[in-house]
């Protein structure tokens, strides 16, 4: 199939290996930079929790060591993002069982299991905003708290 695609288009693919190839001019990266327009951040305290969020500042107690903070960051990530899951998981549970009618096994612990997705969710968004109170022993706390 390959020869027949090369002897199909030949004449282009010899066209386009011949073609002089452009270059970018010297300053290319700083006229396109300097084009972007400046952001200005939205308003209110969301924009600047996120900012501290993101750089760790969140995370900075004086009970806590430099390099324990990145580790607090990342765990807050995880949690968060575990608990979206446990969220959807429930969610998806529960509208599935609603839209069902009729269960198809009719067993209590069935029935339990979104609820069992949703409680899992917010235990990990509470252990998320203990990681964000707390400092060193909250990373502690935090890691029973999962066990």
């Amino acid at each position: 199939m390959n020869e027949d695609f090369d002897k199909k288009y030949e004449d282009l693919i010899r066209m386009m290996r011949t073609a002089p190839k452009p270059g970018a001019p010297e300053d290319f990266t700083q006229r396109v930079m300097n084009a972007l327009p400046e952001s200005a951040p939205a308003p209110g305290r969301t924009d600047a929790f996120l900012k501290r969020l993101i750089s760790g500042a969140v995370f900075a107690q004086a009970d806590q060591p430099p390099a324990r903070h990145h580790e607090a960051r990342e765990s807050f990530i995880c949690l968060v993002l575990t608990g979206v899951f446990y969220l959807v998981l429930g969610a998806v549970l529960m509208a599935g069982m609603t839209f069902m009618g009729q269960y198809p096994i009719d067993s209590p612990f069935i029935r339990l299991l979104p609820w069992f997705g949703l409680f899992t969710a917010f235990w990990f968004f509470g252990l998320a905003a203990v990681m964000i109170v707390g400092g060193e022993r909250a990373i502690a706390g935090v890691r029973a708290g999962t066990m």
